[in-house]
């Protein structure tokens, strides 16, 4: 199975991008400022990562790791990132605002985005673990590190809500 990192590096521009147009709309439908500003704050950082995958692709492709797989990271972790690539784990081209009712509340679509930070999270665990190189492995965690402190605001807002305050 030849291991395509383009592919898995553009599935996860698309993650961030729709991560982007999930918290603009949070961002542009919120009445609270403090949630407004907090959603504005996620769109801008998802659009960041973006770009980070942007460029540890592009780095990638100069190199002389193009398209072959890194044989360290075994035939289950290859096969785990293609079941993703392949949509059979999560569909990154589905419209993370389709999947809006409209009759939603503040709480439900702050778990519907800690929902959608934790399918980046372990698709990016995954790929981190399979990058040839060790520069793009540390790139790739500091974005999980990232993603994981989003679940931690969206928790404290959730909790905030659940509180009453």
């Amino acid at each position: 199975m030849e291991f395509n990192l383009h592919e898995l590096f553009e599935m996860a521009r698309q993650i961030e991008r729709n991560g982007v147009r999930f918290y603009s709309h949070l961002a542009n439908i919120s009445v609270d400022p403090v949630r407004q500003q907090l959603f504005a704050e996620l769109a801008a950082m998802e659009h960041q990562h973006e770009q980070a995958f942007t460029e540890m692709r592009d780095k990638l492709a100069r190199g002389a790791v193009r398209q072959q797989a890194a044989h360290a990271a075994g035939e289950q972790r290859m096969e785990y990132l293609w079941a993703w690539v392949d949509k059979h784990v999560f569909d990154t081209s589905a419209d993370p605002l389709a999947k809006l009712q409209g009759s939603e509340t503040t709480k439900d679509l702050l778990h519907m985005a800690v929902g959608l930070e934790k399918d980046s999270i372990v698709f990016y665990q995954g790929l981190r673990d399979s990058l040839p190189t060790a520069d793009t492995q540390v790139g790739v965690a500091e974005i999980i590190a990232e993603e994981m402190q989003h679940i931690a605001r969206l928790a404290g807002m959730i909790g905030s809500l659940e509180a009453g305050t």
